[in-house]
């Protein structure tokens, strides 16, 4: 038997129905046993905070001073650090500690990826193609256990390794979409093949080959010298953010394409002349570009969460081993930051706008417009001159209000902590001062005065970076505010600041967990496909009608503007339509009307924020994925529905006598 009749014969073989019914049942109990094994072998005992009784204080006053001079780096909810005024603070504090120790014994980050590789094996196996990735995973992984034996090349093999399992990864998940279009309608079969012309096309392989390299790099480029929240932030930033701009450059120039080339090569004659009507053309080009999307999108996931996943139990800064200390404290700053403020899904509160006394403003508008008109007599007839004043005077307010002199308080509301206080959950107050030049030598003592139940904390913080402190619900009161006096100073040894604190419009913040960041991130990576597939509609509305060229141009001006929507709306808050002399400017309007109609209707889509929601650890809730996703899905109806009728209108299939 020759090397090729083997080859078939093998390929016979997988292909085989009792091949794929037995290769999956050895995949199945062999995952089966392997998690029943290690959930029986892995029994690690998570150590815990325990909270005593103690007798009050017979010296307040020391007692006091002791807890204003402890180090702000140690863990806020201990007691040196927090102080409360009730002990059952204390212990709900000591709960919030006990919750990220209690992670190192989860076994969520071992089960999720050994189900997934499983489900991965069934596929492939069904596929026809068990046997030929059985091969290619051998190989991968005798390449890696060489590439480990050779000193100075471990990195590269991992690429090379990273690389290689991502590609076949990709090529399984397409020939398992292909086989889900292969139903014998119209629309699947335009789907079809404008799938493989994905996978032909030369521009697409590009754009495939350079995500797959990206993910399969990024890991290589964090610092392991680097603080492990900042590495995975930086793994999440770049493998999400980047990654979903790629795909969405290639869906844009693919769904482009895949229309407007087949006009222009004629090609197109070879459909319509067939029983396809205008929409079901329009409809399987849009649902072979989003099958595409999808694909890329859920390599991107895979790759992102199973290596967070990786880095998550991996030594922090501080630590000997995963949650294990080497000065034997409870908790290293770097974990306690990592579990609580970036893998997880935080709902973010700020203080609560400063009133005005709407009187008062007036009067001081007036008295301003006075004072102008008494250099510019034109100036107050456009009512916009009077908008701009009082704008500047509730600026100013703003920043009087954020803005504490030494030795001074001020006091701040954060509202809508009610969940907080009745779920029993533990706060985290973010702040960021900062202090004219903001020297990174100084250290500022800050102090913090919760009204509920009179508890308090003294921070050192340096200027013009962010602090956190771990707080107990006990700090909210009944209505669900969180009211907070801040001191300039240390306010129990009477000693000020040397300067004026200032914080600004996001530099005061209170946040607390309201899930987990794996569902976060589904929700996430579900918005980032719904976002693809609009704009897969509108590269193949733009070229039912334009050409290429100005199709491309047409469809990357709706990406552009939809992605900094948000920019644009803010920029036009300070956009000054008059000259100096208060007289309006055609042009200045023009360009304010333009901008403003433009960016509106995508506003949503700006304000949705995933990719950067999930590197913040800020939760993206069902209602905005719904709100945003039924908006997104109604844009690409009326996209989907405009680009039928030009379609059917066109006369594309008449012969031109060439």
């Amino acid at each position: 038997m020759t090397f090729g009749e083997r080859i078939r014969l093998l390929d016979h073989v997988q292909k085989s129905r009792l091949f794929k019914l037995i290769a999956t049942a050895v995949v199945v109990l062999a995952t089966g046993a392997g998690l029943v094994t290690y959930a029986v072998m892995h029994k690690v005992e998570a150590p815990r905070v325990e909270i005593e009784s103690r007798a009050p204080s017979v010296d307040p006053a020391a007692e006091a001073k002791e807890k204003a001079d402890a180090d702000s780096k140690n863990s806020p909810v201990v007691p040196t650090e927090v102080a409360t005024a009730e002990e059952s603070n204390l212990k709900n504090a000591a709960k919030a500690i006990n919750q990220i120790l209690a992670r190192k014994a989860e076994t969520t980050n071992v089960i999720v990826p050994v189900l997934a590789c499983s489900a991965f094996m069934i596929l492939v196996i069904w596929l026809g193609i068990g046997l030929w990735y059985l091969l290619i995973a051998v190989g991968l992984a005798g390449v890696f256990f060489v590439g480990r034996l050779v000193p100075g090349i471990g990195s590269w093999v991992v690429f090379l390794v990273g690389a290689g399992a991502l590609w076949a990864i990709f090529l399984a998940l397409i020939a398992a979409v292909r086989l889900l279009l292969s139903a014998p309608h119209p629309v699947f079969s335009v789907a079809r093949n404008t799938l493989d012309q994905a996978v032909r096309l030369k521009i697409s392989a590009v754009f495939v080959v350079l995500l797959v390299f990206l993910l399969a790099a990024l890991p290589l480029l964090l610092d392991p010298n680097q603080a492990l929240r900042y590495r995975i932030q930086s793994f999440l930033q770049y493998g999400t953010g980047v990654s979903y701009m790629i795909i969405a450059v290639l869906t844009v120039l693919f769904s482009v394409y895949t229309v407007a080339t087949e006009q222009r090569d004629r090609v197109i004659w070879q459909t319509v002349t067939k029983p396809v009507a205008s929409w079901q053309y329009v409809l399987g080009k849009w649902l072979g570009v989003v099958s595409l999307s999808a694909v890329l999108l859920t390599v991107t996931g895979g790759a992102v969460y199973m290596f967070t996943e990786y880095l998550r139990s991996s030594p922090a800064q501080g630590e000997r081993a995963a949650f294990l200390t080497t000065d034997g404290s409870i908790i290293s700053p770097d974990r306690r930051i990592l579990e609580t403020q970036i893998l997880t899904a935080r709902v973010s509160v700020f203080p609560d706008a400063p009133q005005f006394d709407e009187k008062a403003l007036n009067e001081a508008v007036d008295a301003r417009m006075r004072a102008e008109q008494a250099n510019r007599p034109d100036f107050g007839k456009n009512p916009a001159d009077r908008e701009g004043i009082a704008g500047n005077l509730r600026g100013a307010a703003f920043i009087e209000h954020r803005t504490i002199e030494p030795g001074r308080d001020r006091v701040y509301v954060f509202s809508g902590l009610k969940e907080a206080k009745e779920r029993g959950l533990p706060i985290i107050l973010r702040f960021r001062p900062q202090s004219g030049s903001n020297r990174p030598d100084l250290l500022y003592k800050l102090t913090f005065l919760f009204e509920a139940n009179g508890s308090w904390v003294v921070e050192k913080a340096a200027l013009a970076q962010t602090h956190s402190i771990t707080l107990s619900p006990g700090v909210i009161n009944d209505n669900g505010e969180l009211v907070v006096s801040i001191v300039n100073g240390d306010f129990f040894n009477r000693v000020p600041n040397g300067g004026a604190v200032y914080f600004a419009a996001d530099a005061l913040e209170v946040s607390f967990a309201a899930g987990s960041y794996r569902v976060n991130f589904f929700r996430v990576f579900a918005v980032l496909w719904l976002k693809t597939a609009f704009l897969a509609m509108a590269g193949v509305f733009s070229a039912t009608f334009l050409s290429f060229s100005v199709a491309t141009l047409t469809a990357f001006g709706i990406f552009l503007v939809a992605e900094s929507s948000r920019f644009i709306t803010e920029s036009l808050e300070n956009w000054n339509v008059t000259d100096n002399m208060g007289k309006d400017v055609p042009l200045y309007l023009l360009i304010d009307f333009i901008a403003g109609w433009i960016s509106a209707p995508f506003k949503f889509y700006a304000d949705l924020k995933p990719a950067q929601r999930l590197v913040d650890g800020v939760l993206l809730p069902w209602s905005s994925v719904a709100t945003g996703g039924l908006l997104l899905i109604a844009f690409t109806v009326v996209l989907f529905a405009m680009g039928s009728f030009v379609f059917r209108s066109r006369e594309l299939a008449t012969y031109s006598g060439n």
